[in-house]
């Protein structure tokens, strides 16, 4: 079963209560389910789930991944944020 990557996507989002438009720029979107923000920064910074965590929401998605290169070890950079968990 092959997976459907877009990368470097832009997603057009309309928001009714402004009459705004905005282009959202994410750097990976795997299936139109998950959203992958890639970092390279030697200390992490909270503000990269948050940012995740405002294009999820933005998007309607569940899952949001910040992968973090900078770290010592790549399992250390790997950060799970998850909008309206239930």
């Amino acid at each position: 079963m092959a997976s459907t990557l877009i990368g470097n996507c832009k997603s057009q989002l309309f928001i009714k209560v402004n009459n705004w438009h905005h282009l959202l720029r994410l750097d990976i979107l795997v299936e139109k389910w998950v959203i992958i923000e890639v970092k390279s920064t030697i200390e992490y910074n909270p503000i990269f789930e948050a940012q995740t965590l405002t294009y999820l929401r933005l998007t309607n998605l569940k899952l949001g991944i910040v992968i973090n290169f900078g770290e010592r070890f790549l399992k250390d950079g790997i950060h799970r944020v998850v909008n309206d968990l239930k």
